[in-house]
């Protein structure tokens, strides 16, 4: 069942303090790659408890409204679930100053599914498409 595909690991602190960017909370695709995550942070030297994430449960929060930030191993395994499952999204690509890993900064679109955000190629601003951009 598609709800309870392994997506990736979270990490927290004591209680529900989830390892987050200013963009959202962090999947990583491997226990590995969660704990690089971890040192290249601010978090490093702190106790943390690493886990895993399931696609239902991810769903399920960024229903009510949270934001992840993906890295690409994880970001593959959730988008072909979401892909399945018709879960619209919005997706931007950043690159993590701590570790200076490519993160996808993902939400459910909730307000307006047909419509994506895109970067202009000559300007680089973000645009709602299918609309052009306004410059």
């Amino acid at each position: 069942m598609i709800e309870h595909k392994v997506i990736g690991y979270y990490a927290y602190f004591s209680g529900i303090n989830v390892l987050c960017d200013a963009d959202g909370c962090i999947i990583a695709g491997s226990e590995e790659l969660m704990t690089e995550y971890i040192d290249s942070s601010r978090s490093k030297g702190r106790v943390v408890t690493i886990k895993k994430t399931r696609y239902g449960v991810i769903k399920n929060a960024m229903l009510l409204g949270a934001a992840y930030a993906f890295d690409i191993e994880a970001y593959t395994r959730f988008k072909s679930a979401a892909d399945k499952d018709g879960l619209p999204l919005l997706e931007r690509r950043y690159t993590h100053n701590e570790s200076k890993a490519e993160l996808i900064r993902v939400i459910y679109d909730n307000i307006m599914p047909w419509v994506s955000v895109r970067e202009c190629a000559s300007c680089g601003r973000e645009f709602h498409a299918p609309a052009s951009c306004p410059n």
